[in-house]
């Protein structure tokens, strides 16, 4: 019922070598909304600044590409919300030294994404995603 009392540890290596344990937890409705939102505001604003031709020549070809592959659903929820929010939201504690609101903004690439997708699978579990982790509790 509560979203927040489902948590996970993610377990990384931090810049020596050494386990990192990270805690996340699952997102709640509101927080899922808020990082979706935050997705749309951005997609919106990079298509304000590219201006109405490239818009249209973007869509253009993402049409004809969209046609030619098919997006798989369990990936698709990946690139349904914003990163930053979701890990700001999703990441509870860590073993780093580092304050997590002061150590989110300098994670590397890889650690984000590791995390942001450990989140978004936690949060939005695909079905047969869901009957694993009932299957362990």
């Amino acid at each position: 019922m509560f979203a927040s009392k489902i948590t996970s540890v993610v377990t990384l290596k931090d810049d020596e070598g050494n386990d990192l344990n990270v805690n996340i937890r699952k997102l709640s409705r509101r927080a899922l909304e808020a990082a979706s939102m935050a997705r749309q505001r951005k997609v919106a604003q990079m298509a304000k600044d590219m201006g109405a031709e490239l818009v249209q020549a973007y869509q253009a070809k993402s049409a004809k590409d969209d046609a030619q592959a098919v997006l798989d659903p369990a990936e698709a929820r990946f690139a349904a919300y914003d990163v930053e929010t979701v890990l700001v939201n999703g990441i509870s504690s860590w073993d780093a030294p580092v304050d997590v609101a002061e150590g989110i903004p300098d994670l590397d690439e890889d650690a984000s994404e590791a995390l942001y997708r450990a989140i978004v699978i936690l949060s939005v579990p695909t079905p047969a995603e869901a009957e694993e982790a009932q299957g362990k509790l």
